[in-house]
């Protein structure tokens, strides 16, 4: 039982952590550079593209990492299973709510 709860809070804790670093982006708070943000050929070649695709990411960032924080709640309350189910489960809605973000982000940047 105690498993499942560190399994929890690591994973809501994770999706927590992307709300988080997703604010910036939405604000229009991160600066084109070369270490931190959606960093393509496109969005470092014209500060607007930078700025719209960011805040556009920044939502997708928003929207998976509480589908993650709450999927992580929801697994350990309604899903009994055993740990490594558990774990691949939780893995399984990070991966996806990210690859999701992705994929959407690429969408708006080639829309732009």
């Amino acid at each position: 039982m105690a498993h499942r709860n560190i399994v929890t809070l690591l994973y809501a804790g994770l999706g927590l952590m992307f709300v988080i670093m997703s604010i910036p982006f939405i604000l229009g708070r991160v600066e084109p550079n070369a270490y931190f943000g959606f960093r393509t050929a496109k969005t470092l070649s014209d500060t607007r593209i930078w700025y719209e695709a960011n805040r556009f990411m920044g939502y997708a960032l928003l929207a998976a990492g509480a589908v993650t924080a709450a999927g992580a709640v929801l697994i350990r309350f309604f899903y009994p299973a055993d740990p490594s189910t558990v774990v691949k489960a939780n893995l399984g809605v990070f991966v996806l709510s990210m690859a999701v973000a992705a994929a959407l982000s690429y969408w708006k940047l080639s829309r732009i």
